[in-house]
């Protein structure tokens, strides 16, 4: 784990300082780790803060900061004439922080800029920059009161990120994808059954697709009606499609591949399927085997690599949601659009290849086998489908039909894939970037 601070001595600092400290510091965690938001937010010391509202500005700070992030970095440029040094990241991360509240978040500019020199002031080997923190956002806001100014959104991408979106969906489409990134993803959930109750108990609206989207809320999730009773689970609504397409009756057999944190094993049993629940990581199994404990359902649980392990006889259903970029949820974790290297993805594509190969290896005549990914990326969706039908010319793709998507036909390609983007239902919590196809084994 990442150590920038000794967190005992931000004990004493005010809650104002402490909570933009905390953010600044969870936003460097989160480049030099592979850790996820809320992990670094932990880390970070963000439990130190006592105060609900101070979490939630924090968590919101760090968020926006990293949907902005290219846009940020573009205007510092513009004011940075000499690099900071590495070992003061800090800096430059507060100033990051304080252009968030300007522009984003709409703080009032004196109390941003004081807030950050007060930052920078209790740190001693810091408080040499106090100047140059307090002149830089000054000047910005003089800047923004003559004429604002707001990068392009593309500034928030890798180049190669955003050009491959671009080949694939054109510029007017990027665009719209790039803007929904930047909106605070809405709150779905899956239910076990009962769904306008549990649309009446949570004020939540049923999707068109199924599940519910929780228009607001106040808390911690955990403490929502049901969820200590197991009566749902968090999922979006375009990663619960997938596991839908497999058409098999209750009693069924069903092998779910990397299966872990355990949402579509959830649905699968729910449906009352006999689910075997494959995951290859020890830690993740144990986190599927908790929520399934949660939420009273059933699997049967190996850990095993799925390159490696086979069934004891053939699979009539498979579900492979398969290790990917992720950019398909990029706006619950924005800092993917720049952790993710171009070079990792032909890994990516070989794994998710040798799980196509293993799952065909263990697919019986006449199953089906539903592939997905969390991601926007042709080479891991409508490529891997190519690839696989040159390959088993036995497969044929068996096509979404609308009604499987709640009629949302724009969710479905011209092939019968389905193909999400962030800016689908917007008005009702957005949905991932998901790629799945469903296929059939000839008999």
């Amino acid at each position: 784990m990442p150590q920038r601070t000794d967190l005992s001595s931000i004990h004493r600092l005010p809650d104002s300082i402490k909570t933009r400290y905390i953010a600044a510091n969870t936003i460097q965690i989160l480049w030099d780790s592979s850790e996820k938001i809320e992990e670094a937010l932990h880390h970070s010391g963000w439990t130190l803060l006592t105060e609900k509202r101070d979490q939630a500005f924090c968590r919101l700070m760090v968020l926006t900061t990293l949907r902005h992030w290219g846009q940020i970095r573009h205007i510092l440029q513009n004011y940075i004439k000499k690099p900071v040094p590495q070992k003061d990241w800090l800096v430059l991360n507060i100033l990051s922080v304080s252009l968030t509240q300007l522009i984003f978040l709409e703080t009032p500019p004196h109390a941003v800029i004081n807030t950050a020199v007060e930052t920078i002031k209790s740190f001693y080997q810091l408080k040499k920059y106090q100047g140059f923190v307090n002149a830089i956002l000054r000047q910005f806001v003089r800047d923004q009161e003559q004429q604002p100014i707001v990068p392009d959104i593309q500034h928030n991408y890798a180049p190669w990120l955003w050009q491959s979106w671009i080949k694939t969906y054109g510029l007017p489409q990027t665009q719209q994808i790039a803007e929904a990134h930047v909106q605070e993803p809405g709150l779905h959930i899956a239910v076990k059954g009962r769904p306008a109750y549990w649309a009446d108990q949570l004020k939540a609206e049923i999707l068109p697709m199924g599940g519910l989207f929780v228009k607001s809320h106040e808390g911690r999730i955990e403490q929502l009606p049901g969820y200590d009773q197991g009566e749902w689970w968090v999922q979006n609504a375009a990663a619960a499609l997938p596991a839908k397409f497999l058409q098999f009756k209750p009693g069924d057999t069903v092998l779910d591949i990397c299966a872990a944190p355990g949402g579509k094993t959830a649905q699968l049993s729910s449906a009352g399927a006999k689910v075997i629940a494959l995951e290859i990581s020890a830690e993740r199994l144990k986190m599927l085997e908790e929520n399934l404990g949660r939420l009273h359902l059933q699997a049967e649980l190996v850990e095993a690599d799925a390159n490696n392990w086979r069934p004891a006889q053939p699979m009539p259903f498979i579900l492979l949601d398969a290790p990917c970029s992720s950019t398909g949820t990029i706006r619950r974790h924005p800092e993917i659009a720049w952790r993710r290297k171009r070079e990792e993805l032909s890994n990516l594509i070989k794994q998710q290849r040798d799980l196509l190969q293993s799952s065909y290896q263990m697919l019986a005549k006449g199953g089906q086998l539903v592939y997905a990914t969390c991601s926007l990326l042709r080479e891991e969706g409508e490529g891997q489908l190519d690839w696989l039908l040159k390959k088993y010319p036995d497969l044929n793709i068996v096509p979404i039909l609308p009604a499987e998507v709640g009629g949302l036909r724009e969710l479905i390609t011209d092939r019968g894939e389905l193909r999400t983007l962030p800016y689908h239902l917007l008005d009702r919590g957005g949905l991932d970037g998901f790629y799945a196809v469903r296929l059939q084994r000839l008999a």
